[in-house]
C-alpha cells in the first residue's frame, strides 16, 4: 500500500471513529436547539404545542423529512457530518494546497467536532459564508462582477439559514467595499436577495409575507441588545472564565501569527473582519460562532505556517478535540431521563391538555421530547396566566413624536408580542401541569397541587378537580 493510500485509509478511520462518538453521544448542543428541533417537529406533523421559533424556519423544514423519518433528531447529526466534511474539502481547496496531509489537520479542528453533534444552522451557514468569503476575495483581487454576484448569493444562502450572520456580514461589506464602486454594492445587494429566496418561499407559505423572518429576528436582537425586550444580551449571555476558555481554546493555536507585520499587511481587509468578527463573538461568547470564521483563519495559516508548525497545530488540534468529543460522549442528558418519564405521563395521563412550568419555554422543552401522540397539547404557562389575567400582550413599546409647538396632532409607532387573536386553547379544560424540574426551582402557581412525582418530572393536578373527585 502506498503513502497516498494509507493517508486517505488514516484520514477514513479517523472520521469514522469521531462519527461513531457523535452518533453515540445525547448531546444535541445547548443554546438554541430548541428552535430547529421544534420546527422540525412541528413541519415532521408529530408537535403537540404551539409553534415558536427565534430563528429561521428554514433549517427545520430541511430536516423534517429525515425527523419524520427516524422520530428522532438523529438525522441533524447526518447532515452536520455531510456539511463539516464539505467544509474541510472547501479549506482545502480554497487553500490551494498541494499537500494531502493537509486534510488530516483539517478533519482534526476542534471546533468542527465541537459542533458535530450540535443541532443548529450555523454549520450550514457557515458553508455558505466561506465559499461568500472566497468570492469576495476572489473579486476583490480581480475585480470581475461575476464572483462579486456569486458572493451575494452565497451571503444571502447564509442569512436565509442563521439570520445573525447578517451582523458579521456588515463588517464584511465594510472592509470589501469601502474602496469599491456604489453601484457594485448595489450588484451585491441585489446578488443577497436572489440568495435569500428559499426563505421568502418558506415565510410567504407558512406566514403569508415574506419578510417576516427577517424582520422579526432582527428587530428582537435589537431590542435585546438595547434591553427593551423581555431578554437581553447581558441577561443571556454568560461571560464567566471557563465559557471564554472554551472560546479561546477553539481558536487555532498560531491565529496570533495573522498580525505579525508581513501577514496583516498582506491580509489586511479580511484580518480587520476577523478581528471585527472575533469582538462581536466574544461580546457574546458562545464557542459556536467560531465556526464562522475558523475556517478563514485556517486558509491564512496555512499559507503561513512551515512544516514544523503544521505538525504541532495538528497534534494541539488533535488534543483539543480529542477532549471536546470525550465531554460530550461521558455527558447523560437530563433530557433522556425527561423523556423515560414523558412516557410515562402519556400512559398515565392520557389525552390530556398540561401546562408546563416553572418558565415560560419550558413547554418547548418538553414538546421536542415526546413522541407519543397520547398528549393532546403542551400549553406555555405563561400563555395560560395571561388568560387567568385576562390579557393578551407580553410586551408593547411605543414611539411617539411629541410636537415642541401647539399642534392638533401627534403621531406615534407602536408595536408589541402576544398571544394570537386567534388562539383557540382551551384553558378552562387544563387540569394537569407539568413541573420541567430545575434543579433550584419550584412551580408556584395557584390551585395546582403536586398529584405524582416522577424521576425528574412533577405532575401537579388542578385542585378543584381533585375536590370534585
Amino acid at each position: 500500500m502506498n503513502k497516498e493510500k494509507k493517508l486517505y485509509l488514516s484520514l477514513i478511520i479517523v472520521f469514522i471513529l469521531f462519527s461513531l462518538a457523535v452518533f453515540i453521544t445525547n448531546y444535541y448542543g445547548e443554546t438554541d436547539t430548541r428552535s430547529f428541533t421544534s420546527t422540525a417537529k412541528f413541519f415532521a406533523g408529530s408537535y403537540q404545542a404551539k409553534i415558536r421559533s427565534s430563528h429561521s424556519y428554514l433549517w427545520g423544514f430541511v430536516n423534517f423529512p429525515l425527523v419524520k423519518l427516524f422520530q428522532n433528531y438523529i438525522g441533524f447529526k447526518i447532515l452536520n457530518l455531510i456539511i463539516l466534511t464539505l467544509i474541510i474539502i472547501s479549506i482545502y481547496y480554497i487553500s490551494n494546497k498541494k499537500d494531502k496531509k493537509l486534510l488530516f489537520l483539517l478533519l482534526c479542528t476542534p471546533i468542527l467536532w465541537y459542533m458535530a453533534p450540535y443541532v443548529n444552522s450555523i454549520q450550514i451557514a457557515s458553508l455558505f459564508f466561506l465559499w461568500c468569503y472566497y468570492f469576495i476575495q476572489k473579486y476583490d483581487d480581480d475585480g470581475k462582477i461575476s464572483y462579486l454576484i456569486y458572493s451575494g448569493i452565497f451571503f444571502g444562502l447564509a442569512v436565509a439559514f442563521w439570520h445573525a450572520i447578517f451582523f458579521y456580514g456588515i463588517f464584511l461589506i465594510m472592509f470589501f467595499f469601502y474602496d469599491k464602486k456604489v453601484f457594485h454594492l448595489l450588484y451585491y445587494i441585489i446578488a443577497i436577495l436572489i440568495g435569500l429566496i428559499p426563505l421568502f418561499i418558506l415565510d410567504y407559505y407558512i406566514f403569508g409575507f415574506i419578510f417576516h423572518s427577517l424582520i422579526k429576528n432582527y428587530i428582537g436582537t435589537m431590542s435585546n441588545l438595547l434591553s427593551l425586550g423581555i431578554y437581553s444580551v447581558d441577561a443571556t449571555a454568560s461571560k464567566t472564565i471557563p465559557v471564554l476558555f472554551v472560546v479561546i481554546v477553539m481558536l487555532p493555536f498560531y491565529v496570533w501569527k495573522l498580525y505579525t507585520k508581513k501577514v496583516f499587511k498582506k491580509h489586511k481587509k479580511v484580518i480587520l473582519f476577523l478581528t471585527a468578527a472575533l469582538l462581536i463573538t466574544l461580546k457574546n461568547p458562545q464557542a459556536r460562532y467560531l465556526l464562522l470564521i475558523v475556517p478563514i483563519i485556517l486558509i491564512i495559516l496555512l499559507k503561513i505556517l512551515d512544516k514544523n508548525q503544521i505538525k504541532r497545530l495538528l497534534l494541539i488540534s488533535m488534543l483539543v478535540t480529542t477532549l471536546t468529543i470525550i465531554s460530550y460522549v461521558v455527558i447523560l442528558p437530563a433530557e433522556e431521563i425527561r423523556t423515560k418519564d414523558l412516557i410515562q405521563i402519556d400512559k398515565d395521563y392520557p389525552n390530556e391538555l398540561f401546562l408546563i412550568g416553572p418558565y415560560a419555554d419550558d413547554y418547548e422543552r418538553i414538546a421536542i421530547l415526546s413522541w407519543d401522540n397520547n398528549i393532546s397539547e403542551f400549553i406555555s404557562i405563561q400563555d395560560y396566566e395571561l388568560y387567568l389575567n385576562n390579557e393578551s400582550s407580553l410586551i408593547e413599546r411605543e414611539l411617539r413624536f411629541t410636537p415642541i409647538i401647539n399642534s392638533r396632532r401627534e403621531y406615534w409607532i407602536s408595536g408589541g408580542i402576544g398571544k394570537p387573536i386567534s388562539d383557540n386553547t382551551d384553558y378552562e379544560s387544563i387540569n394537569y401541569l407539568i413541573d420541567y424540574g430545575h434543579s433550584c426551582d419550584e412551580i408556584i402557581i395557584d390551585n395546582f397541587i403536586l398529584d405524582k412525582h416522577y424521576q425528574i418530572l412533577s405532575v401537579y393536578k388542578k385542585a378543584e378537580e381533585i375536590t370534585n373527585e
